[in-house]
């Protein structure tokens, strides 16, 4: 029998009431109040009294996953489990493959098998990559959404075209008008992802001739605007003056604004690699940041309030959740990053961003951007050519001579 003040598990062997006991240790690090350990002990009792029944080795995370009515005891529970080791979470690829073969499912009989193809080789390409040690392999997340693209667009034809039963059905005039109902911003991205998919159900002989033409890419307008220079002066000056009683939101803003990190590097960082002493903080895919006397002070001010986070000596990671209810090792999400940028300085993460590196393109050419921010020569093109810059900056210096010999 275990017993928590008032509260009484019936269980009885030794393994159990020891991880009870774990459990609740667990329960006080993230939660202050009596009460609210009380509550997720009695919430999960039914789970424990059901280990009773098992072998430590039966206790897997897919059997807790199935357990009901636990409320929100089931992800303290998940989060000691997976921090113990006891449990491990199970491999992406096996929900994505799930959720792939549901939306095949909603397809056509004549769809389906060169959509199901099509997933199988991208997850074995996902295998490969693991298995070399590729520094980024392609994501679950990508496999499932270019599965959902190209549903949707099975789903609009078969509505539209009530005779195309197949991939062999489909015509060019038919490809042009579905890609004519996207929005100009994403239409050219998944037009070069069709070709290469009608290009593999060539192959697979899903297709005589694939029904559309290739042709090289278009150059859109960029989606996100600039600011101007009165409204960068106007963040900058929100840091400067909000910085000290609002550390959390000046830390993420003035990383996205003043180092043109990424928002996934953002939530990478770790504590361990933030240097105050060096004013550092080493990064992984991007070159290191280098922080002046103003970031390091707000920097040390969030870490001095960090320290009153929920279990925050147990957590890895330098940005995460202020509130208690995360109860495993994980980072702030893109979107929480991304309503703390906008609620501090008005404008989106991806425009500060986007902003300092057409600011310093125009300053030191596109070439800088690949050297000082880790920016690839694709991505840093859309900046400017580095002929260009080379011919401006020789014109301005020639400006400037014949301005001092006048």
């Amino acid at each position: 029998m275990y017993i928590y003040n008032s509260l009484k598990i019936p269980v009885e062997k030794i393994w159990v009431i020891a991880l009870l006991e774990e459990y609740q240790e667990f329960l006080k690090d993230y939660h202050v109040d009596q009460k609210e350990v009380y509550h997720h002990l009695k919430w999960s009792s039914d789970t424990f009294v059901a280990m009773e029944k098992m072998f430590p080795h039966e206790l897997t995370y897919e059997w807790l996953d199935a357990r009901t009515g636990m409320k929100a005891s089931k992800k303290s529970l998940r989060g000691f489990l997976l921090e113990e080791g006891i449990i491990k979470r199970p491999d992406p690829s096996v929900a994505a493959r799930k959720e792939c073969e549901r939306l095949i499912q909603k397809c056509p009989p004549g769809f389906q098998k060169c959509l199901r193809w099509n997933c199988e080789e991208k997850f074995r390409l996902r295998e490969r990559q693991v298995q070399n040690n590729a520094t980024e392999p392609i994501n679950t997340k990508t496999i499932v959404s270019d599965v959902m693209s190209l549903v949707r667009m099975v789903l609009w034809i078969t509505e539209n075209y009530n005779h195309v039963k197949s991939w062999a059905e489909i015509q060019e005039e038919v490809t042009l008008a579905y890609l004519m109902t996207l929005k100009p911003s994403g239409r050219e991205c998944f037009r070069k992802d069709l070709y290469q998919f009608y290009k593999f159900a060539l192959r697979k002989r899903c297709l005589f001739s694939i029904p559309m033409t290739d042709y090289k890419a278009r150059e859109l307008p960029r989606v996100a605007d600039t600011l101007t220079v009165e409204q960068q002066a106007v963040v900058l000056n929100k840091v400067r003056t909000d910085g000290k009683d609002m550390p959390y939101e000046a830390a993420l803003t003035l990383l996205c604004a003043f180092h043109a990190v990424k928002s996934s590097d953002i939530r990478a960082i770790k504590v361990e690699d933030v240097d105050l002493n060096a004013r550092r903080i080493r990064m992984t895919s991007v070159p290191d940041v280098y922080l002046n006397d103003e970031e390091t002070e707000i920097l040390q001010r969030y870490m001095d309030i960090r320290i009153t986070f929920p279990a925050a000596k147990k957590r890895s990671y330098l940005f995460i959740q202020r509130k208690r209810g995360c109860y495993e090792d994980q980072p702030i999400d893109k979107g929480f990053l991304n309503r703390c940028v906008k609620s501090f300085t008005g404008h989106t993460a991806k425009v500060l961003r986007i902003t300092c590196l057409v600011e310093m393109a125009n300053l030191f050419g596109p070439q800088f951007l690949r050297e000082a921010y880790g920016v690839s020569d694709t991505h840093a093109g859309r900046f400017g050519k580095y002929e260009d810059y080379l011919l401006d900056s020789t014109v301005n210096e020639l400006l400037a001579l014949r301005g001092e010999s006048d």
